[in-house]
This record gives structure tokens, sequence and C-alpha cells, in this order.
């Protein structure tokens, strides 16, 4: 599925540094791939979504880039007699990866002991690195360490970061005590190049539908002196740098399949209402306990018992508690167009992509097409779309796609992180060039490390056509731009407020926009943040009025019939959806909620106003990976808690909800090999009928 463009010649030039693999041609099956830092990055950060992509058979391979031997001491931090064990990286990283098949063993056979393959391959620069496969099971799962060493007895600590930024020319590898790699630790050296060009010939060998990367911009804890420290494991931070390289070049050297990139959060999740139910997260600590050897098993050899410094500490380190997309998503891009037709928009391959209905209301669709032209003038080989994009129509029924665009570079100050736009210049027309409309610190003067910061856009036009974005800044609050009737674009503003990421907007009847997203405090207890313009074409300006309590995740807004608004949040630590009601139009928020319950899951609502039916249709992942939806009533009656699971799955990002030309209200969402999937809701006597996913 070579949609964008021919290969690129400097790609090819790059992935000089050991002879690549041909290319295979036609479609691939679903599999997954996770780039990740330590051998427990995608149990913390990647569960329930890994665990649903095990339990639906589809093969999962998981690439290891350093050995995460940390102080060589298999041994519970909490035991007083620690310090006196002996220093053993070699064997501190044995246990871990026994620790991780032990784990992978009991998600996929139910019990921790499954037989595994363990050989070796080698890589880029020579480097020969340890895979392990288990086939006992619906689908192979690979573990593939690189083994890449972080610390050294009597050398300072070496780090992820100093090979992605130049500072060190290569970095050793380290040999497990019980592995097959030949030689000792040492004997193999990687460089930038070697490993970016062993993740491409991973790529491009596996071929996967969905690559998963940790967090490659994490917010602050401070910042002092032109300097940001960071909540998150700077090794986290540049296996995600060195995944997305990778995938630039992976899609630059032209593929045949639609890819589709998920990022999480690592440490910063503990700074936030935990969005897991109790289910889910009960689930992950009993995976986490099995790879820290705290499972009750008998071990006849502590070297291979698991990773017990973290023992049974996964609890209380407070991030396990959720899972938390880093670039997080709207649910308004399937939307139906002046003409009747029903179109979507998504990235694959780091590329914006629509679908589109062959006929309104026919429920047929065209394959994913290119959207718009991706190129600003600045280096489009340079750059990818980050994963997720934000819809608006205008009031003459045109729609603006807004999205991130992100450059790397191994240098601090040289990363690019923009807002661009695309849209059609008349109803139901094609999208032009992409537009670069910046990031609040490009102009000379701002440190460019705060570039990274920057949250995804979320658009929304005010009564009398005006275009406005917002994006969470440095400072945790909102910076925003404004495009006038004229089509010229103001300069950043400042709406302030502190808030966590995630945002939903709301132009009311009075043509007015608000805003909503989830305090952090700002001196007030935290709580539902709400942005509003007192009059169109105003400052949206932040109150802490609300009285609702802090979401776990992005609230969802919309205004009823009578004029009231509406918000559903999900709950901390239940998952629950819960909604809100405002007394009257404008007025304020009855604190005490309907309770929606739901099937678990985490992630934003989708919510559509049905009007003919004086109704509202609101739709989740839930805790299995699929998607349930519920059929609320749109005005005053009490909300309820039913909700129809439409099964299949496991599904990618949101859902989103749109109704198309008969009236029939539809589901879609991205499925795990990467396409659009459909469900149209017949109604029939009030109640919802699916007619089951159809596949694009």
């Amino acid at each position: 599925m070579k949609l964008f463009r021919r290969g690129s010649k400097r790609a090819d030039e790059q992935a000089q540094t050991a002879p690549a693999d041909v290319v295979p041609t036609g479609p691939a099956p679903a599999l997954h791939m996770q780039i990740v830092a330590h051998t427990d990055d995608d149990l913390y950060f990647m569960v329930p979504d890994l665990l649903h992509t095990v339990r639906a058979g589809i093969p999962v391979v998981c690439v290891y880039l350093t050995a995460g031997e940390a102080d060589g001491r298999n041994v519970a931090t909490s035991d007083p007699k620690r310090g006196d064990a002996p220093v053993d990286f070699e064997g501190y990283t044995t246990g871990r990866q026994a620790g991780l098949r032990a784990a992978y063993s009991a998600m996929v056979t139910g019990h921790r002991d499954a037989v595994w393959e363990r050989g070796t391959r080698t890589i880029r620069d020579g480097v020969v690195a340890e895979v392990n496969t288990l086939t006992d099971g619906p689908a192979p799962i690979t573990l593939i360490y690189l083994n890449l060493r972080m610390v050294q007895e009597d050398q300072p600590p070496a780090r992820l970061r100093t090979l992605w930024t130049g500072e060190v020319e290569s970095e050793p590898t380290l040999r497990p005590t019980d592995s097959p790699i030949p030689g000792a630790s040492g004997t193999y050296r990687m460089t930038r190049e070697g490993l970016i060009g062993s993740l491409v010939d991973l790529l491009t060998e596996y071929r996967p539908t969905v690559v998963r990367t940790l967090d490659p911009d994490p917010d602050h804890l401070k910042y002092d002196n032109g300097r940001a420290h960071y909540c998150d494991h700077e090794d986290h931070t540049a296996s995600a740098q060195f995944a997305f390289t990778a995938l630039r070049r992976y899609d630059t050297a032209g593929h045949h399949q639609p890819l589709v990139v998920e990022s999480y959060r690592g440490y910063w999740n503990k700074l936030w209402p935990f969005n897991l139910s109790g289910a889910a997260f009960a689930e992950k600590m009993k995976y986490l306990n099995i790879y820290g050897g705290v499972d009750g098993h008998d071990c006849e050899n502590p070297a291979l018992c698991g990773d017990r410094q973290l023992g049974d500490r996964s609890y209380n380190r407070g991030y396990g508690q959720s899972t938390t997309y880093r670039y997080h998503g709207t649910t308004n891009w399937l939307q139906r167009q002046a003409d009747g037709r029903l179109v979507a928009f998504g990235v694959l391959n780091g590329r914006p992509v629509q679908w589109t209905e062959t006929e309104a209301g026919s429920g047929t669709w065209s394959e994913p097409a290119a959207l718009g032209t991706w190129s600003d003038g600045q280096g489009d080989d340079e750059s990818i779309l980050l994963p997720q994009l934000d819809v608006v129509e205008d009031r003459k029924g045109r729609f603006h796609v807004l999205g991130l665009k992100a450059t790397l570079s191994a240098g601090i100050y040289g990363h690019s992180r923009d807002v661009v736009r695309a849209w059609q210049s008349v109803p139901s027309g094609t999208f032009g060039t992409w537009e670069n409309l910046g990031n609040p610190y490009n102009p000379e003067g701002n440190n460019p490390v705060k570039r990274r910061e920057i949250g995804m856009p979320v658009g929304a036009v005010d009564a009398e056509g005006r275009l406005y974005f917002v994006t969470r800044n440095f400072g945790f609050g909102l910076s925003a731009r404004r495009c006038g009737t004229d089509g010229d674009w103001s300069g950043w503003l400042d709406y302030s407020g502190r808030s966590q990421d995630g945002y939903s907007t709301v132009t009311t009847a009075r043509g007015t926009i608000e805003i909503y997203g989830g305090s952090v405090g700002d001196g007030v207890q935290p709580g539902v943040i709400r942005w509003r313009q007192r009059a169109a074409g105003g400052a949206a300006t932040p109150e802490y009025d609300t009285y609702l309590p802090a979401p776990a995740g992005t609230p969802s807004v919309l205004e009823q019939p009578d004029g009231r608004l509406l918000l559903l949040v999900r709950q901390p630590q239940t998952a629950w959806v819960l909604g809100y009601r405002q007394t009257e139009p404008g007025g304020r928020w009855d604190t005490t909620p309907f309770l929606l319950g739901g099937d678990g899951g985490f992630g934003p609502l989708a919510v559509r106003l049905l009007p003919d039916l004086d109704k509202l249709l609101v739709a989740q992942r839930n805790d299995a990976g699929t998607v349930s939806v519920t059929l609320q009533p749109a005005q005053g009656e009490p909300l309820h808690n039913e909700w129809i699971d439409l099964g299949d799955g496991p599904f990618i990002h949101s859902p989103s909800i749109a109704v198309d030309a008969d009236g029939t209200p539809t589901v879609a969402v991205i499925g795990t090999d990467g396409r659009l999937r459909t469900n149209r809701l017949q109604l029939v006597e009030g109640e919802l009928k699916p007619e089951g996913w159809q596949t694009v």
C-alpha cells in the first residue's frame, strides 16, 4: 500500500550499514510489534492493549533495545542485606528476561512454564541479538533482545539517549548468563545508524500492521536554566525516538500494507487520575507479579526467578494503574459530507488518509486515499504525522482536519512539532496542501526544547464562522490560534489554565465556544476545568467553578436540544461512565452524576446526537478491547446503564459515530490490520440492532 511517495534515495543511502532484506509485496496479515527500552515496558505501559492482541490470536513481536541491567543485583530492594549481594549484570538481565518469558507464557497458555525456542540472529554492525519464540498458542510470540549495555563497573552509566544524540559513537552489548549468543559481554558494539537500520530491517521482515512505542515527548517535572527535567526514564524517550525514525525510513522505502502507530505515556501515569478499571488493573498486576517472580511459584534457580528488584513493588510505583496514549485523539474523525457520503479520516504509515463512502447511505467504502498533499516545502521526507487527527466542520459545510507533524533530531534543540491543517475549498471537495500553523514556542527567543510538549490540536467554529484550535502547551495551559472569515490567522493566543492533556469542545447555540478538560490543580482542588467565551469572538478564559471531580481522561461534551450541556467522563479507578448536566442553559453544573456504568475501558467517549429520535448515542472502547454502545435520552430524563457490546475486535484508537444519509447511525473503528471497520446500527422499535462489522 504505497500511497504517498516513491522510495527515498536518502533513506536508501542511510540503510547501507548492512544488506537489507527484499521488501515483500502484497498485503500482510495482522501482526503487532512493540519497540521498547526495557523488558517490563510493554507490561507496564501497553497492557491491556497488548493483552487484547495476544488473546485475539494476533502474532506479536517485541523488540527490547537495552539489557536493563541496573545495578546488577537481582535481589528485592526491601532486603536489608541487598548491599551484600554480588554485582552480576549478566545474571540480573538473565532474571529479567526469564521473568518476561514467564509472563508471556501465562498470557498465552495460562501457565508460566511454556517451552520457548531460544536462538540468535545477526543484525546490523554484526551484532548478535537473542530471539525467543513461543509457538504454544494460537499465534507466535517473538521476543527480540538487542541487549545494549547501559552500565559497566568503574565507568559512568551509559544511556540510550547518548547513542541517539551521537554523544557516543557506539554502545557495547551485554550477553545474559544463559544466552545462546556467542562470545562475552562487550563482544559486539552497535552504532546509532546500526540500531536504526536494524529496526528498519525488522519492520521490513515482519511487516506489522500496528507498532506500539513509548513516549518520544514526555512532560517535564521542572524547568530551569533552559533545561527540562522529565517525568520519564530517558531510555523510554530515546527508544521512541529511534522507533519513529525507523518508521519514517521504513515508510520512505515503500511497503504494501497499512500501518497504525500508538504511543504510550510512561511514568507520568502516576500524576493523573488512574484510568483503568479494577479488573483491568488487577490483571495487569497479575502479569507484572509473574515477571517479578512473586506469583508463588517454586523457583529452583534464583537467577531465573524473574525481576526480583521489582518483586511485589509493581503496585506501589503508581504508574501501572493507568494506560495512557501520548497523543490524545478526538472521536469526531467520522463525518457526513454535504453530498451525504460518510468520510473517515486517519493516519496510516505516518501520513494522512481518508476513506469515503462510494454512494450516500450505501455502507460501502473506497480504499484509503491520500488526504491532501502532504508537503509543506520544508523537507517532507524528514517529517511524520503523529497518530491522531481532529476534524471540524465549518458553517459552509467544509471540513478542516488538524494534526501534529513531527521532525526528529539528534540534538535537543533540533526537534520540531507543528500543528498542521488541511481543508476543503468547497463542501465535499478535495483537500489541498497541508498548511503549517506552527508551534507557540517557534518564535525566536523561545527555548526550542519547549516545542516538544505540545498536545494534539482540537478545533471549533464559532457562530460567525471563525475557526479556532487549541493545544496544550509547555506550561500545561492552552495556546490557541484563530482564523478569521477572511482566511487570515491570528498570532498565538494564551488561554492559560493548567490541565491534563485531552480536550473536548462545543459551540453553543449562543455561538460561543467552550472547552473542557481535566484540571491538575493550579492552586485549587483538581476537577473539570472549562474555558468559556463570554461572547462570540472573545477570549476563552479558564474557570474552575464546575465543582465536578477530576475525570480519568478526556471529557466529552455536547449541547442537548434544550440548550443545556451534557458532560460524559470516566470515573477514576473504576472506568465507569458518569454523566453530568447543567441545571439550565449556560448555568451551573448539577454535581450529582448519572451512573452510566459501561464495560470498563479507557480513552475518549464518542457521542453523537440523533435529533430525529431525541436520543444520543455513546460509544466506547471497553475492557475487552471491543466497542460498547448505549442509546440515551437527549433531554431531561435520567440516563441509564444499559450497554450493547458490538463484539469482535480488538480495535485501535477510539471509535467515532456519524449518521448516514438514510438516518442510520454508524460506528467506525480502525482494526488490528490497520483497515477501517464500520457497523451500522438499525433502530427497531427504539432498540439498537447492529448489522455487524464490515471491513473496508
